[in-house]
């Protein structure tokens, strides 16, 4: 098997083992809003804020999300995010975002300064 048959077969394991519903926690869920912060400031906290290379940027992003976020929830939508454009991606997380009542997220922004 190819990495994005894999990959495409990761998602669907992923989708299919939370169930039906898509709901995002309330925002009143204190480890969901603490997470998807710490999502939302990954640019500073991994260090990609200070990298040149694109590549180099989303790995760092990617190892501290994984090393660092372990909300259900948000691992599912990390799971969704690898197959996603990053103007996709953007938009997915600043939704997350403002229905969680961040005012601000900076990876979103970060996401939609990138090339498609």
């Amino acid at each position: 098997m190819g990495h994005k048959t894999l990959l495409v077969a990761g998602v669907i394991v992923v989708a299919c083992a939370r169930g039906a519903t898509t709901e995002t926690p309330a925002k009143d869920d204190a480890e969901y809003v603490t997470a998807l912060r710490a999502v939302c400031d990954v640019e500073r906290l991994s260090g990609a804020d200070r990298e040149p290379d694109v590549l180099e940027k989303e790995r760092l992003r990617d190892d501290y999300l994984a090393e660092r976020v372990k909300h259900p929830e948000l691992i599912y939508h990390r799971t969704l995010w690898r197959v996603q454009a990053p103007a996709e991606r953007a938009n997915s997380v600043r939704t997350l975002a403002t229905e969680a009542g961040l005012p601000r997220c900076r990876y979103a922004d970060a996401l939609e300064r990138m090339p498609n």
